[in-house]
């Protein structure tokens, strides 16, 4: 199905965020061709590692993520995406177990203010109770 984030979900260190206007994220996995002498075909292909960034915007209605960009705080971000407003919805999720916030810029308008945050992953240091160490962890439902 067609999943949409009006029916979706941010949950920022924990707490579900309602005042989302818009996010985006980049997810790279380094690859590298094994390019060999004498062959028309690759080798191999090598894999590094994965990154992952984004951006959200915010209306600001507190100063929760800008204290987390102040503090230079280590939190994690979940964005969950349904197909449709029912309990029993396909979700995709996309969790990043550990980001840094990497700025805290905001826009005057006339009405609302919207705060830009752009956010790198790290890798996901605690593993206890079985969490794996990963930078960001996907999530499709239909496909459980």
């Amino acid at each position: 199905g067609i999943v949409a984030g009006v029916n979706g979900l941010l949950v920022l260190n924990g707490t579900p965020v309602a005042i989302v206007t818009s996010a985006d994220v980049t997810i790279d996995r380094a690859t590298e061709n094994g390019a060999v002498v004498g062959s028309n075909s690759l080798s191999a292909i090598f894999t590094g590692r994965i990154t992952a960034s984004g951006n959200m915007s915010l209306y600001f209605i507190n100063g929760d993520a800008r204290d987390m960009f102040n503090n230079e705080s280590e939190v994690s971000v979940i964005f969950t995406l349904t197909e449709g407003s029912l309990a029993a919805s396909n979700a995709v999720s996309f969790v990043f177990p550990r980001i840094k916030l990497g700025g805290f810029d905001k826009a005057d308008g006339e009405q609302g203010i919207v705060v830009t945050v752009p956010f790198t992953a790290l890798e996901n240091s605690v593993t206890t109770g079985g969490f794996p160490s990963s930078t960001v962890l996907i999530q499709d439902t239909a496909l459980v």
